[in-house]
């Protein structure tokens, strides 16, 4: 069984890191999702990147609910 789309909370904050679909799963932009996690927990870059890296990329590693792009484009 494929596994659900996942959309991250807040949707309306993280949706700009969306940068397409592919295979009915979301692709977020690691750079963009970095720049939100700083706008919404009021951070510096490290610790936005400490907290992207332990709490959403493990999250897209374990679920395979959306993926993570490291590229700058699609």
């Amino acid at each position: 069984m494929k596994p659900q789309a996942i959309k991250l909370e807040p949707h309306d904050r993280f949706k700009k890191a969306i940068v397409g679909k592919k295979k009915g799963y979301y692709v977020y932009s690691y750079d963009l999702l970095v720049e939100t996690c700083m706008e919404i927990h009021d951070c510096n870059e490290e610790d936005a990147i400490e907290w992207v890296d332990y709490n959403i990329v493990r999250l897209a590693d374990c679920t395979g609910g959306f993926k993570v792009s490291y590229r700058k484009s699609l």
